[in-house]
């Protein structure tokens, strides 16, 4: 039957997406999966465009589906293309992901009919750390005075007037990076880092070499982590400062000391979440907040594409039958 089936772009390593395709397959629905760092060499997309109609296949035929057989679409992930060693000129290797890259960005143009979580041009420009301070800001949210850029000059101008602050990256949470030493790719985490003038004139030389965010740092009484499905608003408070190594940055996780609690927002605030999302055209997000030990709800990002199966686990918040609900009626619920 048409228009049943739930399409997942994801990373097979992924574990919410484990999670998620056991979830919906003990639910009794159809899951297709497409490991996009598999293509172009173990599956094929073909759009026609005077039937519009898109048929995907795997492998040398085993699996084929239409388009027209997709109610929605869950785009959890799209690691870049990782392509057999028998791709041995460089150059030609970077031309084959770029005109990948190109042609899966393309697909949300070519099945248009498909409930997306989300929408991948909405994704990669709510990712964009500038953009969604700026936009939170115009909507009402507490966001701290920032520096964004490169310039060691604006940036000494900046902490003129704050002697406490926090170091952030704008965009990757992660490197990886290759030694002499160890030639498998490690991964190196870009974590929160509180400063204050003296620590940071040390490093703002560097600061000309690769452009970063600087904001006073935020006192903390405690953190959220706010998860919204369509219209379901979940919010997770971490009590980050019990635990020395979370004060700065709860993504230096310690389970055992630092207690997660469901949270009921303010409605005001959780009215803002979801305005928030609709602006960005989002189905799905998680908010960082701050709760200040003056009861201030200080926005710190959004992550599109955020992790929330650890939240789940711990406070039992129903977050994946929010998000199956919504994939299976193929509307924002």
């Amino acid at each position: 039957m048409e228009g049943e089936m739930i399409l997942i772009l994801s990373d097979k390593s992924d574990a919410h997406y484990q999670y998620m395709q056991q979830r919906l397959v003990d639910r009794g629905e159809e899951v297709f999966t497409l490991d996009t760092s598999q293509f172009p060499h173990n599956f094929s997309i073909g759009y026609d465009f005077s039937d519009q109609c898109l048929e995907v296949t795997v492998g040398n035929g085993e699996k084929k589906i239409s388009g027209k057989e997709i109610a929605s679409i869950w785009n959890r992930r799209r690691p870049p293309t990782k392509l057999p060693k028998s791709f041995s000129d460089e150059a030609v290797r970077e031309y084959i992901v770029r005109e990948s890259q190109i042609f899966l960005s393309s697909l949300h143009d070519m099945l248009k009919s498909p409930l997306w979580v989300s929408n991948p041009d909405s994704l990669e420009k709510a990712s964009r750390k500038p953009y969604q301070l700026l936009v939170a800001q115009e909507m009402g949210f507490c966001v701290p005075e920032t520096f964004i850029g490169n310039s060691v000059s604006v940036a000494t101008e900046f902490l003129a007037s704050h002697n406490d602050i926090a170091l952030k990256a704008i965009g990757m949470g992660a490197i990886e990076i290759r030694s002499e030493s160890c030639p498998e790719f490690d991964c190196m985490r870009m974590y929160t880092r509180r400063l204050d003038n003296n620590q940071l004139e040390a490093v703002l030389p560097q600061v000309q070499n690769c452009p970063v965010i600087i904001q006073p740092y935020v006192q903390k009484d405690f953190e959220l982590r706010i998860t919204v499905v369509g219209t379901k608003v979940f919010a997770c408070a971490i009590y980050s400062q019990m635990a020395e190594r979370t004060k700065e940055d709860w993504r230096r996780y310690d389970f055992l000391k630092t207690p997660h609690r469901a949270y009921t927002l303010p409605k005001e605030v959780e009215q803002r979440c979801l305005a928030l999302m609709s602006t960005l055209g989002l189905m799905f997000g998680c908010i960082d907040m701050i709760v200040t030990p003056k009861g201030e709800y200080v926005f710190l990002e959004i992550n599109p594409n955020g992790q929330w199966l650890w939240i789940e686990r711990m406070t039992g918040m129903p977050i994946a039958d929010a998000l199956i609900d919504m994939l299976i009626a193929g509307k924002v619920v």
